[in-house]
């Protein structure tokens, strides 16, 4: 895993990630928002089946270390 990575930043590079696999440009809006994060929801699902993220990641919680 990187070092330094927040909760925040793992939800962030997953939900680009996924995006650009669904052939999306990250930063094109979409409803007022970039594009990937349409994506949040289906990113933090994949890190949370992984073990990397807790039920409170991204709200004060902690990657795990898994």
């Amino acid at each position: 895993m990187k070092e330094g990575l927040t909760p925040d930043k793992a939800v962030e590079l997953g939900a680009r990630a996924v995006c650009r696999l669904a052939g999306n440009p990250e930063n094109t809006k979409f409803e007022g928002k970039p594009m990937w994060q349409s994506y949040v929801p289906e990113a933090r699902a994949v890190l949370a089946a992984v073990g990397v993220l807790t039920e409170t990641c991204g709200r004060g919680g902690k990657l795990s270390q898994k």
